[in-house]
């Protein structure tokens, strides 16, 4: 009996201190490819390409708005841990590079298993997401935990 005791005190010990460092390592990596996922399948605006400014464009007017640069939808994916994110970021980020490095960082806080957010407060993620972008037509979201839900799915 005392080996079964011993095992027991080995496995309980092992359950409180591994288990939840292998499942934060787990959530590391998958809200890791979740973000990259969603970031890169995030479409970057091109004003010139907008029906209304090619039309502008025959007529010799430059495009509309004026000064815009495409990449504030990915600069917003941000991770935060605990809440989403509620306040948009400044600027633009048309290569994904800065949302994802900065969510990477959050990732890296992880220490156990705990609710992670990929969140993006701007007002028009929410037409994005359900196909306003010829770039995008079947959303970004949806698509990137489909991705990587299949990736981790354990056979039944």
């Amino acid at each position: 009996m005392a080996d079964a005791r011993s095992f027991n005190l080995h496995l309980d010990d092992w359950i409180r201190n591994e288990v939840p460092k292998v499942a934060a390592n787990l959530q590391k990596q998958i809200v890791a490819e979740c973000l990259g996922a969603i970031v890169q399948a995030t479409p970057v605006g091109n004003a010139t390409k907008w029906k209304r400014n090619v039309e502008r464009a025959a007529k010799g007017k430059p495009p509309l708005p004026r000064g815009y640069v495409g990449g504030q939808a990915r600069r917003n994916w941000q991770v935060s841990i605990g809440l989403p994110a509620r306040t948009p970021l400044a600027g633009t980020d048309p290569s994904g590079r800065k949302a994802e490095s900065d969510g990477y960082a959050v990732i890296g806080r992880i220490t156990e298993p705990t609710r992670v957010w990929i969140s993006n407060p701007l007002d028009y993620m929410d037409a994005l997401e359900n196909g306003w972008s010829r770039q995008a037509p079947t959303g970004m979201v949806a698509n990137a935990v489909a991705l990587v839900s299949a990736k981790y799915a354990r056979v039944r």
